[in-house]
């Protein structure tokens, strides 16, 4: 038996401790990696979470793509009727002070009155 190794109890310890410390600086840098891949995907989840509380509220709604549509084309007309009547408020505006002006314009503000009545009763 040449070859007999022998171990002396300090060197079993040393061992140990260095097997120790080992798995302690790995465990350490394993959690340090997760908390920063943690960190840095928090904004997404946040995200997430808001546009998933988003879609939930919506389908609570129960509303269609279509239904938006009509919502836009009814808010299409009425701000076109906004500006038509602005207009024909404008001209009998201009008749106005076309009149005050001079004294005359007689025939304009007779046009602005018919399109402005014309307007008010086929509205």
């Amino acid at each position: 038996m040449e070859g007999t190794i022998i171990v002396s109890p300090s060197e079993v310890i040393g061992i140990l401790l260095g097997v120790c410390g080992a798995l302690g600086t790995i465990s350490v840098g394993v959690t340090a990696i997760t908390k920063f891949l943690k960190w840095k995907n928090q904004p997404n989840e946040d995200q997430n979470k808001r546009l998933d509380e988003h879609e939930e509220r919506l389908d609570k709604i129960d509303l269609k793509f279509n239904d938006y549509d009509k919502f836009f084309a009814n808010d299409k007309l009425r701000i076109d009727a906004i500006e038509e009547s602005g207009r024909y408020t404008q001209k009998a505006l201009l008749a106005l002070l076309g009149h005050a002006i001079d004294g005359n314009n007689t025939t304009q503000m007779e046009d602005a009155r018919d399109s402005l009545q014309n307007y008010l009763i086929n509205r």
